[in-house]
């Protein structure tokens, strides 16, 4: 077979009908020849001259088959190369539905926007040791604290949830808004202790909202300053009378000496007396002033534990929560007695005076370019 015949084929095996019209040049034909003229392993032609192989230059242009790797897997969460991806996932998740329930509420008008939501129902999270065993990672105690107060802040927006939409009246979406709440919440409910919580709070006849004021009497508040925080417990100091009285019903039933009452306004913070904790005139003064103005200066023993800031800072804390404490402790008499003059008095003294307010001022924060908050550095003009 000819040379030009072997190109024909070639070409003809290739799909092209008239190879000239592709203004290919001589040269590039005899190129061609020569090549299928080469050896059987290089061209692919056998002996009777049939060609097994097209050379990739001769080949129809087009889609070829992709020899490419195998694809890698997916992660299946975005936050996978983060560390902490179960952490990750429910803190998104959480926050996504905070943010559904309250676009939710605006949009049927059941709340203002920019509203807080009501108040919390006193629901029992799991423990940190279970919330870790769930999100199968171990929680940093600001990891676990994190979880429950974005979980308590959707709880407090269930509630609305539950009530308008759970019914339906507002449409299939918000119903399955309602009920993807529900689900979510329950799976980090303490089921265990939610009954035993429930029948502690009806015996006692009392919200978990409402009252601070346990079945002995201690009023129990929290207080906060700049960077400081205190938990705070009040509880009456007994009279005379009383001590008497038990002191003889101990000595008729037993020979052991009773125990002396606690002296009156015995102020204990952090485990330590009043005065070795802060030095400070002024600062104990601060401590005792809520006493002073609710005219119950040596009525209340006072156990605080303050963290956090400075001497002045834990100092307005625990001045801040004797003053919850307080108002806690003569609400809880006045729906026991069913007297609320005091209680009235009181509140509206304690408003007036700002007291019972957090005072929000803060230390101002440091400026690029200055010395400090507000100084400058010392201008040269050359």
């Amino acid at each position: 077979m000819s040379n030009s015949a072997r190109v024909l084929q070639v070409f003809r095996q290739a799909g092209v009908a008239r190879p000239c019209a592709l203004g290919r040049s001589v040269a590039y034909a005899r190129r061609a020849a020569s090549t299928a003229s080469s050896s059987t392993a290089t061209t692919g032609a056998s002996e009777d001259g049939q060609i097994t192989h097209i050379p990739a230059s001769l080949a129809r242009p087009g889609p070829r088959e992709a020899t490419l790797p195998p694809a890698r897997l997916k992660p299946v969460s975005p936050s996978h190369f983060t560390g902490r991806p179960q952490y990750i996932d429910a803190v998104l998740n959480l926050e996504d539905l905070i943010r559904q329930s309250k676009r939710a509420l605006q949009q049927t008008f059941l709340v203002e926007p920019h509203s807080n939501p009501p108040p919390s129902s006193g629901t029992r999270w799991l423990t940190r040791t279970d919330l870790s065993n769930a999100l199968t990672r171990p929680l940093k105690a600001s990891e676990y604290r994190n979880l429950t107060d974005l979980l308590a802040t959707l709880g407090r927006w269930s509630q609305l949830l539950q009530s308008h939409f759970a019914s339906g009246q507002h449409g299939h979406e918000h119903q399955y808004l309602a009920d993807k709440v529900g689900k979510t919440l329950q799976k980090f409910v303490r089921k265990d202790q939610a009954a035993a919580v429930a029948e502690a709070f009806d015996e006692r006849g009392v919200t978990r909202a409402s009252s601070h004021v346990d079945e002995l009497g201690r009023a129990y508040a929290r207080g906060r300053r700049k960077d400081a925080s205190a938990r705070v417990w009040i509880i009456p100091v007994k009279t005379e009378a009383e001590t008497e009285t038990a002191g003889a019903s101990g000595s008729a039933q037993s020979a052991t000496p009773p125990k002396p009452a606690l002296d009156p306004l015995s102020i204990q913070i952090n485990n330590r007396p009043l005065s070795h904790i802060f030095t400070n005139p002024i600062h104990r003064e601060s401590v005792l002033y809520p006493l002073r103005l609710a005219s119950a200066l040596g009525a209340f023993n006072v156990f605080a534990i303050s963290r956090g800031g400075g001497s002045s800072g834990q100092a307005g804390a625990v001045a801040h929560g004797i003053a919850n404490c307080l108002l806690e402790w003569y609400k809880e008499q006045a729906r026991l007695t069913g007297d609320a003059t005091k209680v009235k008095d009181l509140a509206k003294l304690l408003h007036k005076d700002g007291i019972i307010r957090r005072d929000p001022r803060v230390v101002e924060r440091k400026k690029t370019g200055l010395a400090k908050a507000r100084k400058a550095y010392t201008w040269v003009k050359r």
